[in-house]
């Protein structure tokens, strides 16, 4: 039961991403002309509970993710290689290859995987990396590029963010399940 849970909660981000997902052409941005996107932050007060019902937590806590996904197009779409973006304010670099699309997400908060962006005017550097020989090493059966790739010019994708607080009413509660208060693992 656990693992078809883990399944369907998989499948609907995934599908979740793909719809929040913004193609964009960093060709039409400059910093003069920007791609504007409004991150609003919902907070509201959560009320958390332990097994015994006692409040562990009462306090306001942010409920919606503050992160946004991009994709851009090479200008040569074949033996696309590689993929990487670099947020020049925040050093943070990210972005894979979806197919054959670079592709990299922004968040309003510090994170592994992501690009932290600002308030404000934010650069995003981007490049693609192409390769012309693939082989396969037999002995791992992994595909490998048999030369050093190529880098495209690297490019410029800008990014003005604004940046906005809701305080939702009402508040959340969160208690822990039968489930979870009988497991032996706790």
């Amino acid at each position: 039961m656990e693992k078809k849970v883990m399944n369907l909660l998989f499948f609907v981000l995934v599908v979740a991403s793909l719809g929040s997902c913004t193609e964009v052409d960093s060709d039409t941005t400059s910093p003069d002309n920007p791609y504007k996107h409004t991150f609003i932050r919902k907070k509201q007060r959560t009320i958390r509970y332990n097994c015994e019902g006692i409040v562990t937590s009462d306090k306001v806590e942010t409920t919606n993710s503050l992160s946004k996904v991009f994709k851009i197009s090479p200008e040569n779409r074949s033996n696309v290689w590689s993929f990487r973006a670099t947020g020049v304010q925040s050093g943070d670099t990210a972005g894979r290859l979806w197919g054959r699309q670079g592709k990299f997400t922004v968040d309003m908060s510090p994170t592994v995987f992501n690009i932290q962006v600002y308030p404000g005017l934010n650069e995003i550097r981007h490049q693609f990396s192409h390769c012309y020989e693939v082989v396969t090493d037999p002995a791992t059966d992994e595909t490998q590029c048999a030369h050093t790739p190529e880098y495209s010019d690297e490019k410029s994708f800008w990014l003005d963010i604004e940046y906005k607080v809701l305080i939702l009413d009402g508040f959340r509660e969160f208690r822990p399940s039968e489930e979870e208060c009988t497991s032996s693992d706790l």
